[in-house]
């Protein structure tokens, strides 16, 4: 009896991960690179790219739970492999005692696992639960409150504390960290989501982009009406700290006519260098982060948007060259033995 037979990639969903990335890239650059106040274009673009990294993530826990045949326990050891990889990137790329300010791939690593049961629930559970996290944000900012910078403690440099760090680390993980629960596991949700209209092939329905119109305009019009403080934090760009209510549902709204738009158009390969990013996300992700970390932000000074647009072409050259040097290296059969390992190959 053969496994389940590893299927082609999606370039649809590669497309959106490495659009994800290329967003990413200019957003985290920003505080080593830029002054403030930055433009609002900029503002906006920034703050697409971890909602769909977010979103991705969800969808790619259920595309292969079903054409890999993968058990809940894999997505166990899944997510726990990425929690290790958010731990490795704040010891060593920012310095800092890990599990205290919930970055991203905190978020991502526990999210992977209720992703799954989401969609094994199936029809509108994910939806439901995606709703309810959206809907439960603003309510958890208001009683737990919302700090302006989390608690971070850093090897050698100053850092910055609270009166009750086991407290103020808790809230970082529900509401204020960087990527906490609440809003950022909706995303998650909306990702085991859109599997299911994936799987349905619904995502090409004339219904589908209505519906991400009216998210994205009823959203845009609830976010102006009530944007929020909209505070910068250490330099980041992004527009959801905190996120507002009006954001969930524009950005969903964004994401389904993202999603659509990569269904019903032919791909050229034009966008191949897009798809090679994609199929290394996290490789990228972690690689982008360091070599902001100790290049630009350690031997050069903020001065606008050439100086963003000089480090930009450098670093994504950089990760293209890694993208295809790991591409290369599996279509030879490179397939590290270490399961931590393999996750940074891609494949």
């Amino acid at each position: 009896m053969t496994g389940p037979t590893v299927p082609a990639r999606d370039r649809g969903v590669d497309t959106l991960r490495g659009l994800a990335i290329i967003l990413m890239v200019a957003a985290n650059a920003a505080p080593g690179t830029l002054i403030e106040p930055y433009p609002i274009w900029y503002k906006i673009l920034s703050s697409l790219a971890a909602p769909l990294f977010v979103t991705i993530s969800g969808l790619m826990v259920c595309f292969t739970a079903k054409t890999r045949g993968y058990p809940f326990s894999h997505y166990i050891t899944r997510g726990a492999m990425v929690v290790l990889a958010a731990i490795l990137v704040d010891l060593l790329v920012w310095l800092m005692v890990p599990l205290t300010s919930f970055d991203v791939l905190y978020l991502i690593g526990i999210s992977l696992p209720l992703a799954y049961l989401a969609a094994r629930a199936g029809g509108w559970v994910p939806w439901i639960l995606a709703a309810v996290v959206f809907a439960a944000t603003p309510f958890m900012q208001a009683w737990l409150g919302y700090c302006d910078y989390p608690v971070e403690i850093y090897f050698f440099e100053e850092s910055t504390l609270a009166d009750c760090i086991p407290c103020a680390v808790l809230t970082h993980y529900l509401v204020d960290g960087w990527f906490p629960m609440f809003p950022w596991l909706g995303f998650a949700f909306v990702g085991a989501g859109l599997a299911g209209v994936r799987d349905g092939g619904l995502q090409k329905s004339w219904w589908f982009p209505v519906v991400g119109l009216v998210l994205l305009a009823g959203g845009t019009a609830l976010w102006i009406s009530n944007p929020g403080p909209m505070m910068s934090r250490d330099g980041y760009a992004e527009l959801f700290y905190p996120a507002p209510a009006g954001f969930m549902p524009a950005v969903t709204g964004f994401i389904f006519l993202a999603f659509w738009l990569v269904s019903v158009v032919k791909l050229p390969k034009l966008l191949d260098p897009v798809w090679a990013l994609g199929e290394i996300s996290i490789t990228i992700y972690v690689l982008h982060l360091a070599l902001i970390g100790y290049v630009v932000e350690k031997f050069f000074e903020p001065e606008g948007m050439c100086t963003l647009a000089t480090h930009y072409v450098w670093i994504m050259a950089l990760m293209l060259a890694v993208a295809y040097g790991l591409r290369a290296y599996r279509k030879k059969g490179g397939r590290p033995k270490n399961a931590f390992l393999r996750m940074f190959v891609g494949g």
